[in-house]
Parts: C-alpha cells; sequence; structure tokens
C-alpha cells in the first residue's frame, strides 16, 4: 500500500491533483469531507462556543463559521481543537480499513497535511503552489470570496508553507492548464514505477 499526501494552499489545484490520481487507481481519503463530518459529530459543542450565529436553518454554515474562524487566530485554534482530532482519527480508521482490503494506491487530500500531523501517515508528500494572485482569482471565481477574505485565509494557511519545502514533490500551478497535468502526470508515473 501507498500513501500519498497532496496538499497545497486554498484554491491551488488539489482537487484537480486528486482528480487525476484517483482517475489513475488512487482511493482518495478527502480530508476537507472529513470536516463536514467532523462539524455534525461535534455541531453542539461548536455552536455552545460560537453562538447560534454560526447556523442557518438549524445546521452549521460553513461560509460564516469560515468568516469567523479565518478573522481570529483564537477562533480557529478553538474550532481546530474540537474537529481535528476527530478528522485525524477518521483518516487512521479509513486507512486501516484500505490496508485490509489490500488497495495499492491512497491519497490523503489536506491543505493542512502537515498541521494536523497527516504527512507522518504517508510514503512520499505532493504540494501544490500557485502565486496569490492567482489564488485569488480562482477564489472569487470558484467560491464568490471578497479578495480580503480570501487574503486572510492564505495568511493563515502560509504559516505551514515552510513544510512544503519538505515535500518529495513540489509543484507549481501557474495556470498553464497542460503543464500542470503534465507534472501531475509524471509524479504519478514515478510512484506508479512506469
Amino acid at each position: 500500500m501507498f500513501v500519498l499526501g497532496i496538499t497545497g494552499l486554498y484554491c491551488s489545484g488539489k482537487s484537480i491533483a486528486g482528480k487525476l490520481f484517483i482517475e489513475n487507481g488512487f482511493v482518495e481519503i478527502d480530508v476537507d469531507k472529513l470536516g463536514h463530518s467532523a462539524l455534525n459529530i461535534k455541531k453542539e459543542e461548536i455552536i455552545q462556543y460560537f453562538g447560534q450565529d454560526i447556523c442557518e436553518n438549524g445546521e452549521i454554515s460553513r461560509p460564516r463559521l469560515g468568516k469567523l474562524v479565518f478573522s481570529s487566530d483564537a477562533a480557529l485554534e478553538a474550532l481546530e481543537n474540537m474537529v481535528h482530532p476527530v478528522m485525524v482519527e477518521q483518516t487512521k480508521s479509513l486507512l486501516k480499513k484500505y490496508k485490509k482490503e489490500q488497495t495499492a494506491y491512497i491519497s490523503i487530500n489536506a491543505a493542512i497535511l502537515f498541521k494536523m500531523g497527516l504527512d507522518k501517515l504517508c510514503d512520499a508528500v505532493m504540494a501544490i503552489v500557485s502565486p496569490d494572485e492567482i489564488i485569488i482569482q480562482r477564489g472569487i471565481a470558484r467560491d464568490g470570496l471578497q479578495p480580503d477574505d480570501i487574503k486572510r485565509r492564505l495568511k493563515k494557511q502560509k504559516l505551514y508553507n515552510e513544510n512544503f519545502k519538505s515535500a518529495e514533490y513540489f509543484i507549481v500551478n501557474n495556470d498553464n492548464f497542460n503543464e500542470f497535468m503534465n507534472e501531475l502526470n509524471a509524479v504519478l508515473k514515478k510512484i506508479k514505477g512506469e
């Protein structure tokens, strides 16, 4: 079983990379999706801490919660302390399941792979980086966020950027789609020994 960590800042191209690897036989653990489930598991605790304002129709609104936690270090830390342990346990449990099923290739897709210590569960890590201006354009187009909200989010995530240097594979996504895909395919071939 080979486990590849796929990491990168917000809107850097992790989803595109993840999709390509899935199409080539990888089973993906999407840590962002595990975050959704962790929010549900810890729902009462989160609402108790942050208040009813983060809710919409009785459910936690991720945009509202995101706006709140990305504007305050203390709020972000509080949320991470609640949900990260759940997400790490879910990841470990999925890896165990895949090992039993003798799955050959697995990817763990997470923006803050290093911060969560998930890199320790990987055989190799691929870090994807993009210039801020490109990330801001993508964030506006994809999520309808304001440039300042994106800059705040990037500032928080960049604290773990240093770890990207320790990644076995380092890919720059400059908005040249073909070049990006070629680099991803080269990593894929290396991993599969083709």
